[in-house]
């Protein structure tokens, strides 16, 4: 014979999942008014056309890592991202990107001069 499942299946017990649903509902509106003004402000830099430079963005007021592709602005579509450059882990990605393109071209400058005949 099949055993009766025990009346609560599931994994969840519902007063706790119903609390913790309160919680985060009261917590976003607490600070829905926060975040709207962190947005309107990051927005804000992103429209700065100074901020942009040869297609990189460069906003150091703007706290987000990645921000949509400029030429989105009209489109509201927003699955283009670039890296803001200004953000502090930004500039490390800038950093490490200059690096290794220095590398790579110091590489290929090498095997260039190495082909015609060049001895170190």
């Amino acid at each position: 014979m099949i055993s009766e499942m025990p009346q609560s299946s599931s994994r969840f017990e519902w007063p706790e999942v119903h609390e913790t649903t309160t919680y985060a509902l009261v917590a976003s509106r607490v600070f829905d008014h926060f975040l709207d003004g962190k947005r309107r402000h990051n927005d804000q830099i992103w429209a700065d056309d100074s901020k942009w430079k040869l297609g990189f963005y460069f906003g150091a007021g703007d706290s987000r890592l990645w921000v949509p592709v400029r030429r989105n602005r009209d489109n509201k579509r927003k699955s283009e991202l670039v890296v803001n450059f200004g953000h502090p882990l930004g500039k490390r990605a800038f950093r490490i990107l200059c690096l290794a393109y220095s590398i790579g071209f110091l590489a290929v400058g090498m095997i260039i001069a190495a082909m015609f005949g060049a001895r170190w």
